[in-house]
């Protein structure tokens, strides 16, 4: 299997105890529900938060907009990716440039992408050595696999290079090939790596 950013849903113990109660509220849909639980949220799916944008970064066809809690503090801002569409679309460059310091409506899209922390060979870091610091996330994980993509240099834009398991289980991410990943492609690694909330803007309006 790939891992992708798929939440399972949990199965109840008997249908019937899934049943509201005749005086009983619906439940909110679990777009609302997690809309409701923090300003962004970053669970696999899609959301709708209302707040300020407070910038639009980048240049075409790629963005990324800053919105934050409308009454809060600007440092808890959350970063959503854009992709421009034509002039005059619902995520023109133009337009979202209009609505900065104003109270918006976003509905984005969430999933989780993968960052490379390291990769070993034999416990020993095939990467170059780089100062600073060196503290392992909280959220680290490994897999340990095949390397494979890692063939050549990479040029400007990172390559895509996956680590699969003997078991199937596989992690992609996106890298600049050094000479000791490349070293190590088709043997046998341990990957050290992090989810990363990918946030794609779909649309964005005047809160109304």
């Amino acid at each position: 299997m790939r891992i992708r950013p798929i939440l399972a849903g949990l199965l109840a113990v008997g249908l019937a105890a899934c049943q509201p109660q005749a005086d009983e509220a619906p439940a909110p849909s679990s777009e609302t529900a997690a809309a409701d639980a923090v300003f962004a949220p970053q669970t696999a799916g899609t959301h709708t938060i209302t707040g300020v944008l407070y910038e639009v970064r980048g240049e075409f066809p790629s963005y990324a907009i800053m919105v934050g809690p409308a009454d809060g503090d600007p440092a808890s801002m959350v970063q959503i990716n854009a992709l421009a569409t034509e002039a005059g679309g619902a995520v023109e460059p133009e337009a979202m440039n209009a609505l900065v310091t104003q109270p918006v409506t976003v509905r984005y899209s969430s999933q989780d992408s993968f960052g490379m922390v390291d990769i070993l060979v034999n416990g020993a870091s095939v990467l170059v050595a780089s100062e600073g610091n060196t503290t392992s996330p909280d959220d680290l994980r490994t897999l340990e696999g095949v390397l494979s993509g890692a063939e050549g240099e990479s040029g400007d834009l990172p390559s895509s290079l996956t680590v699969t398991g003997s078991d199937g289980t596989s992690v992609t991410f996106d890298a600049f090939i050094e000479p000791g990943m490349a070293r190590a492609n088709g043997q046998t690694v341990t990957l050290k790596y992090v989810a990363i909330p990918d946030l794609q803007l779909l649309s964005i309006a005047p809160a109304g």
